[in-house]
């Protein structure tokens, strides 16, 4: 059969011998005493060391040479050896405890008799069957009475009768404040951001534009003593308010005083029908020799034509400088809106103040041409504040006009504002606002649970709907569903408003 040996040490006593024993794994079990330690060598020890082992259902035997062991073992009946190969061979065979004589010492019989006069026994009162079962009976019944005193719940879920408050408040938002103030004023944040836009329109504006230029000659006198050599590209201007001139197309030279007038060929210098001119226009040459010259044309200069050609005209740039602003105005308010942190709130009235960085137009009124762009740059300044300090604000002038035994329905306020137009005045921002909320009437839960303590389930509507403070009929929901009454301790009933 399988042994599991356990080695002492000299420290072991019978607390770790025992814990030893616990882990045996085998059904039979050796102790190897040590050479050294006393501490199991007494009987008592080892008759506790028995009992362990056969309470586990475990043999033991000893390997000792201590006499003391020895002597002890053949006593409580324990089989002890020389060896572990020996232990291992042998059969063990069931010790035998010695019994050891023991007789009363002298005078025994009367110290017990003494004992038993001053002392005597106590007479046994076991009862008779039915009063146990009386007993028992009224035992099973107080469980139940306790049971039934706090065992069941009961919920129940009133409505309390509702009425609508109503305000109307004005607000101003002031970037300079910082704290609400009950008068009105929330503080206000100030945003940045500049912003550019390219337009294009086409042209409404009309102008004439030349297409031909004017041609003809002029007749000139010399009074000069010496001919004159006119070349050609010499430029001759008219004597009027409205100057205009013309240059010479080839080179002709002029006899002297008294000699023939010298015919020069001339055209405008620009194209267009209001350079034609009828004859006899004074003329004047821009020469040095121009003092010793008479000029006029003898003739009609013409041959200048003039088309309607489109121009954008100041009414062109100021339409598409209002549509680009309202443009970037609400790019402005997309872009700050997006950027604003949850529960902040932009008024886009203060959009308004922006500035106008610069503007670049692609050509000038009365330049010819189909289309026209122009290019705007603004810097926008806008004032947002937060929606919880609105809040805050209606909610506190709203709790400053309750009336007594009234309270707010958390959750039910709803702002609307009154005017679409908001009001600015040095940087601050107005508007009105009407602010309206459910209350309720206030009910004390506990009042109304000392009122329901103990009374029968089917009196608890008759209860509620004799204070008239409710919209609806209450819920109650008792656990066990088959209880007939409200529980009897106050604990037990909870109240919950809906």
């Amino acid at each position: 059969m399988k042994t599991y040996i356990i080695q002492l040490e000299a420290h072991d006593d019978l607390v770790s011998a025992r814990d030893k024993l616990a882990w045996a794994k085998a059904r039979r079990v050796i102790f190897i005493w040590p050479k050294k330690g006393k501490l199991l060598s007494e009987y008592y020890p080892l008759s506790m060391l028995k009992r362990d082992a056969e309470r586990l259902g475990v043999e033991i035997s000893f390997i000792s040479k201590d006499g003391q062991v020895r002597e002890n073992a053949r006593e409580l009946g324990i089989n002890v050896f020389d060896s572990v190969s020996q232990a291992e061979r042998r059969h063990w065979k069931p010790g035998s405890r010695k019994m050891i004589e023991r007789t009363p010492p002298t005078g025994y019989d009367e110290l017990v008799a003494q004992r038993d006069s001053i002392h005597p026994p106590l007479r046994t009162n076991r009862g008779l069957p039915v009063g146990k079962a009386l007993i028992f009976i009224a035992g099973l019944l107080a469980v139940f009475a306790l049971v039934g005193y706090f065992y069941p719940s009961a919920e129940i879920k009133i409505f309390p009768r509702r009425v609508e408050q109503t305000i109307d408040l004005a607000v101003l938002v002031n970037p300079a404040a910082t704290d609400v103030n009950l008068a009105g004023i929330l503080p206000g944040k100030l945003t940045k951001l500049e912003l550019s836009e390219t337009g294009t329109g086409v042209s409404s504006g009309t102008m004439k534009v030349g297409t031909a230029k004017a041609r003809g000659s002029l007749t000139l006198s010399n009074n000069f003593d010496s001919k004159i050599t006119i070349p050609q590209g010499t430029r001759f201007s008219t004597i009027s308010s409205d100057e205009k001139i013309y240059v010479s197309t080839a080179d002709v030279t002029i006899d002297s005083r008294g000699g023939n007038p010298g015919i020069v060929p001339v055209e405008a210098e620009n194209a267009g029908v209001e350079w034609n001119l009828a004859e006899g226009t004074g003329f004047l040459a821009q020469a040095s020799w121009a003092g010793a010259v008479s000029i006029t044309n003898a003739a009609k200069i013409s041959g200048g034509v003039s088309a309607d050609s489109p121009t954008p005209s100041e009414a062109d740039y100021s339409t598409l400088r209002t549509q680009l602003l309202s443009d970037l105005k609400n790019q402005a308010i997309q872009t700050i809106t997006g950027q604003l942190p949850e529960g902040d709130a932009l008024i886009p009235a203060s959009l308004d103040n922006s500035e106008v960085v610069s503007e670049t137009r692609s050509i000038s009124p009365g330049t010819p041409s189909d289309r026209f762009s122009l290019e705007i740059k603004v810097l926008f300044t806008a004032t947002t504040y937060s929606k919880a300090d609105l809040t805050y604000l209606a909610s506190s002038i709203m709790n400053a006009n309750l009336e007594p035994g009234i309270k707010a329905v958390s959750g039910m306020l709803e702002l609307k504002d009154l005017s679409k137009a908001v009001r600015q005045d040095s940087g601050t921002y107005s508007w009105n606002v009407h602010a309206i909320r459910q209350t309720e009437i206030s009910i004390s839960t506990d009042a109304l649970v000392q009122s329901l303590v103990g009374v029968p389930v089917t009196d608890v509507q008759g209860i509620l709907n004799s204070q008239g403070n409710f919209r609806a009929p209450g819920e109650v929901i008792l656990r066990p569903r088959w209880w007939i009454r409200m529980p009897f301790v106050s604990f037990r009933i909870a109240i919950e408003e809906q």
